[in-house]
């Protein structure tokens, strides 16, 4: 499990980018928000995020975002690790 939010000094508006983690070939890794599996999810300020998933088989992975209207974003992993 790891807690993903958005860095204290990024300056995004309310909405907030869209969060993906892609295997190693690229395709979503589906993870649980609360319980229930899901392909992605939107990051708002202030707005820390459970998640878990399973990365048994691959041998890599990238947290991908989305910027809504442009921009960059900065992700934190709030635990150090995704295990």
């Amino acid at each position: 499990m790891a807690v993903v939010a958005l860095d204290a000094t990024d300056t995004f508006p309310s909405r907030g980018p869209i969060m993906y983690f892609l295997g190693s070939s690229g395709v979503p890794i589906p993870f649980r928000y609360h319980g229930k599996l899901i392909s992605h999810i939107q990051l708002t300020t202030n707005a820390a995020i459970p998640v878990t998933m399973d990365i048994v088989g691959e041998s890599m992975f990238t947290i991908s975002l989305d910027p809504i209207g442009g921009g960059t974003n900065v992700v934190d992993i709030i635990n150090n690790h995704i295990s």
